[in-house]
């Protein structure tokens, strides 16, 4: 709750996120889908339908059990939602990881197509960026404040691939030879953008969402925006 604000659900194509404070919060929100979904004729996937109970500190641990329709929806660690690895604990480590195994075949992909024909390292570098980048940059505007060396590395492996030279050849050197940089410096870009695009927005629900936040961050609260306001 923000201020004045509610928000019950996120809702996205065929997904649904319900939100809730508390294990009975979350109850009542399941049983309001279920008389939607009655009056509606509709019907919910149980098997696919996912708990998570985001905690910071002491580890996951069972703090209740919630049902649809008589049946135990089960409890995670962690969940892929719209193609971001969410954890408990609120960190995007295991996201990172998600994203470095798909952009690794991605890039594995690419270079093996790429065998067949003459192109330029310049050339090379926009195909990555096309393809690979892409992917471990994936909605970064959320997560990309870190600089991630899982990320990095992916990076400059395809830089030297490319330029044939060992995998011990400084970074540095790398970058420069191929006048590239590193990828944390577009994330960076995108954070600012996102976060321009929020704070013009006239959204009063996303802007009322930023203020608090804003205010939570001057009170000591790490969040996005504290994290965006660093960048």
């Amino acid at each position: 709750m923000f201020d004045d604000i509610v928000l019950i659900l996120l809702l996205f194509a065929d997904d649904m996120a319900i939100i809730g404070k508390t294990p009975y919060e979350v109850q009542q929100h399941l049983n309001i889908l279920k008389t939607y979904c009655d009056t509606w004729g509709l019907n919910v996937n149980t098997s696919k339908t996912k708990i998570i109970v985001f905690r910071k500190r002491g580890g996951l641990r069972h703090t209740g059990s919630w049902t649809y329709n008589g049946e135990n929806i089960e409890v995670v660690s962690d969940f892929n939602y719209l193609g971001k690895v969410f954890n408990y604990t609120g960190k995007f480590i295991l996201n990172q990881e998600h994203l470095v195994g798909k952009a690794l075949k991605a890039m594995n992909v690419l270079l093996c197509k790429c065998k067949e024909f003459d192109l330029r390292p310049k050339t090379m570098c926009q195909l990555f960026d096309a393809f690979v980048s892409s992917i471990l940059n994936y909605s970064c505007e959320v997560w990309g404040y870190t600089k991630s060396k899982e990320l990095e590395r992916v990076h400059l492996k395809f830089c030297k691939r490319l330029l044939n030279v060992k995998i011990n050849t400084c970074n540095a050197v790398t970058n420069n030879e191929l006048r590239r940089y590193p990828l944390f410096i577009n994330r960076y870009f995108r954070m600012i953008k996102y976060w321009l695009k929020i704070v013009t927005s006239n959204n009063i629900i996303i802007k009322t969402i930023y203020s608090q936040s804003v205010a939570d961050c001057y009170n000591g609260h790490l969040n996005w925006a504290a994290i965006s306001k660093n960048c």
